[in-house]
């Protein structure tokens, strides 16, 4: 009995730090995504050589590090070509290297302008914009990228997480319905959607999708101890304290 009682005390402690922190987990890592866009090696649409010796250049100067330098070889490649959309997204990342956002919005503007199909420009100007806070402009540039690719997992995950800071949870939830649809095996968006149905008081549904990410990934403890805490919601409270033994199981906690 008091094994139990000590359970439910972990438990209980357990649950209010998960009050205390995000309650979904996000699909996307917003502030690496352009991290990784940066270091592909894109190259211009043009054969301009001139444009593409500066390019190359700033891309070189980029990889050092040297932002200041990187920007000037991008704005002399952009001399010799200015409707190159690479040119002009590759500018703005490296204006995003040095926080100077309103001049990357700019040349991600042009891209997009120049290029209306560069998903690229437009999932990194929807991450810009998610950073300062701009969040119905980011939400228009995934909705454009899906409108264009419905099967971007990348940018529905990424509106689905704006849409969550919006506390749109309706529209977070139809975001990852239709992810299930192209990836039914992923344990992440069950595990959000159990988060999502639970703040809507829909335990079974909750229980539910706890069970599905539970059943691809055994070990997956935040599922387990959310899925914990809704059973204790229902009174289920057998239930509850197994799901709290198999979370302690999987990680002991230091006592």
């Amino acid at each position: 009995m008091k094994k139990y009682i000590v359970i439910l005390i972990i438990g209980a402690a357990l649950f209010v730090a998960l009050k205390g922190a995000p309650l979904y987990s996000r699909s996307s890592e917003r502030l690496a995504d352009y991290d990784t866009l940066f270091s592909e090696g894109s190259k211009p649409r043009s054969v301009n050589t001139k444009a593409y010796a500066h390019f190359i250049m700033g891309a070189m100067l980029d990889n050092e590090g040297k932002f200041n330098e990187a920007t000037e070889e991008y704005k002399k490649a952009l001399q010799y070509d200015s409707k190159s959309s690479v040119i002009h997204t590759r500018l703005a990342l490296s204006y995003i290297r040095q926080t100077k956002y309103e001049e990357a919005t700019n040349h991600l503007n042009a891209a997009i302008t120049n290029d209306p199909d560069d998903s690229k420009a437009r999932f990194i100007l929807a991450l810009l914009c998610t950073i300062t806070k701009q969040y119905d402009k980011a939400t228009l540039q995934y909705e454009e990228i899906i409108k264009r690719t419905p099967r971007d997992l990348k940018a529905l995950a990424s509106l689905a997480d704006l849409y969550v800071i919006q506390e749109k949870i309706k529209e977070a939830i139809d975001i990852y319905e239709a992810i299930l649809k192209e990836d039914k095996n992923s344990n992440l968006a069950h595990f959000n959607l159990g988060i999502f149905y639970s703040k809507m008081d829909k335990y079974d549904e909750a229980i539910a999708h706890f069970d599905e990410a539970i059943k691809l990934k055994p070990d997956y403890q935040e599922a387990i101890l959310s899925r914990a805490i809704v059973y204790e919601l229902k009174g289920q409270t057998a239930k509850a304290i197994a799901d709290y033994k198999r979370v302690l199981e999987i990680e002991p906690l230091n006592t």
